[in-house]
């Protein structure tokens, strides 16, 4: 074993390469599938990167040989500017002490609060929509998923600060996908208008965490959110010790930041497809009808909603929000498979790559919620499935986002139905921070009653 796998080359040290996966990276990473399979080595500028995208060779990367490859440290530099020393830059020992302190928000006990407060904001949202209107639906869910978000966070309303919150998530999403493709980043001092707006969102969004951890620590109380979890856990199992408050509003941040961003996106996507697959849609309506009612959903309704969580994750497959995750960097030499890996090349999993391959996912474009049914679902590789990730690293709220997007697909579809009035086939994914609809998504709100 002696030998690099293969891949595309470029006479011009890998900026024509680099060019490419930074203008267009989902056709990128598509084509490396297409023409090299499971590996493909390719030369960015400086930097020599590989997609890997066999299932055996995913799970090497994300767990046997992840304490040789961390995460890309000038990612996680420009991520901590935005979340701090948060879960997800982490390593080690310290890493694992704030999982255990963190994980408890997310128990079975909790998620009937959040359950609750998805049902009220969707319900609210669609107080300002009329029958017949017609509106962008991707700024509709975004402000949806900012304020439940931060009413399960936080137990703060957002509702009359939605402009101002989501002007700064824009500004996020927009400096991540810069300096992530950019081959080389300028330091955060540096006095030009980027660097002026990301400090300007990263304090716009610290100074509201901050500003609940002070109410918190006067009141002493527990509101019921996830801050409030943060603030009282307590390491049983190591130290008995608690989080710092500069540890709980780390987490918390980071919480905001990227549940925001990847439930508009996931949400977004929902109703794109079902407004596209009027057959799905229409089972998905009566299935909620049989099973609600006409009652206000809960969280105890999303075990009884099968079906809805089979379209989230055929969502999820076709449009995973994070379509690659952040790279790792290999500190020494690896083998993958027959391969050996040099070190300090990057390591490249994307969801999308993989989601889309059709050695894994027969007819991959199809939108067939089915897939997660029964034996199909059960003779899935490991790994080939992975819209949150794989190993310990997953993200640690994935259930979160199932059952709050369970809850609001059901609360909206009591009321309204929605149609497309955009050309379908140009409504295409902006591979952004999310992985959400590029320009938008124009749609005509309909009034809707049961039954069907």
């Amino acid at each position: 074993m002696n030998r690099h796998p293969p891949g595309p080359t470029d006479n011009l040290l890998g900026l024509r390469l680099g060019r490419r996966f930074s203008r267009a990276p989902l056709k990128f990473l598509n084509q490396l599938v297409r023409d090299y399979g499971d590996l493909a080595m390719f030369r960015m500028g400086p930097y020599r990167a590989c997609l890997v995208n066999h299932p055996d060779h995913i799970r090497d990367v994300l767990i046997t040989h992840r304490d040789k490859l961390p995460k890309l440290p000038r990612h996680c530099r420009t991520i901590s500017g935005f979340s701090g020393n948060s879960l997800f830059v982490t390593d080690g020992e310290f890493w694992l002490r704030q999982r255990r302190l963190v994980q408890p928000a997310f128990h079975a006990r909790r998620m009937a609060g959040y359950g609750e407060s998805t049902v009220s904001h969707a319900r609210r949202i669609m107080g300002g929509w009329t029958d017949g209107s017609e509106i962008d639906l991707v700024p509709a869910m975004a402000e949806l998923a900012l304020t439940l978000i931060a009413q399960s966070l936080l137990n703060v309303d957002l509702s009359g600060q939605v402009e101002l919150y989501t002007n700064a998530l824009r500004v996020h999403a927009e400096t991540l996908r810069s300096e992530f493709r950019s081959l080389f980043v300028l330091p955060d001092w540096f006095p030009i208008a980027a660097k002026r707006r990301k400090l300007w969102a990263a304090s716009c969004l610290g100074d509201l965490v901050w500003k609940m951890i002070r109410e918190r620590r006067e009141s002493g109380r527990d509101h019921g959110d996830v801050l409030s979890m943060l603030l009282l856990a307590v390491d049983d199992q190591k130290d008995g010790g608690r989080m710092t408050d500069q540890q709980a509003h780390d987490e918390a941040r980071l919480m905001l930041i990227a549940g925001q961003d990847d439930m508009t996106a996931v949400l977004s996507w929902s109703w794109y497809l079902l407004a596209r697959h009027p057959e799905i849609e229409t089972r998905f309506r009566e299935v909620i009808q049989s099973v609600l009612d006409g009652r206000t959903p809960e969280f105890a309704d999303v075990e009884r909603l099968p079906f809805t969580q089979k379209i989230i994750k055929e969502t999820l497959r076709l449009y995973p929000p994070t379509w690659s995750l952040v790279p790792r960097s290999a500190t020494e030499e690896i083998s993958l498979g027959e391969y050996r890996i040099p070190r300090g090349t990057w390591l490249i999993v994307s969801p999308w790559a993989t989601h889309h391959d059709p050695r894994h996912f027969p007819d991959p474009e199809k939108f067939d919620p089915e897939r997660f049914s029964g034996e199909r679902q059960r003779s899935m590789l490991p790994y080939t499935y992975i819209p949150f990730g794989a190993g310990p690293r997953m993200c640690i709220a994935n259930h979160f986002t199932h059952a709050t997007v369970t809850l609001a697909l059901a609360t909206i579809a009591q009321r309204f139905r929605i149609t497309l009035l955009d050309d379908p086939l140009g409504i295409v994914p902006d591979p952004s921070l999310a992985l959400r609809p590029k320009g938008g998504m124009r749609v005509r709100l309909s009034s809707h009653q049961f039954p069907i």
